[in-house]
């Protein structure tokens, strides 16, 4: 028996696909997000990363294989977020580490002249 719960989510018995966009989540994310899950349930991950990503969910328990689905949802959700906001923030984060770096090195240079 096939369930319906959603464009992205098919329940198949005891499993479920969730079918992934890649044009709204990528490849990182998508094995960021089935990681989380890994001590739940089974993941298989299959199909095109140019049209379409097929996420297999199988519990490796009795946990519900749809609210495993929709948690793993969630956590695509949350990984490429998480990816994004570290790209879009690339350039600061870089900006400071160098200064924090610059600043170490400068501590350092004077703690040799004074031992001088």
């Amino acid at each position: 028996m096939v369930e319906k719960t959603g464009r992205s989510i098919k329940v198949l018995g005891g499993r479920a696909l969730f079918y992934v966009n890649p044009e709204i989540f990528g490849l990182d994310a998508v094995l960021n997000a089935a990681y989380v899950l890994t001590d739940r349930a089974y993941i298989v991950i299959d199909g095109d990363i140019d049209k379409e990503l097929i996420v297999e969910i199988k519990p490796k328990g009795k946990a519900n294989p749809k609210k495993l689905a929709l948690e793993f949802g969630n956590e695509l959700i949350s990984a490429q977020v998480y990816i994004t906001e570290s790209e879009n923030n690339a350039e600061i984060t870089e900006a400071i580490v160098k200064e924090a770096l610059a600043g170490l090195s400068q501590s350092e240079e004077e703690q040799k002249e004074d031992e001088q």
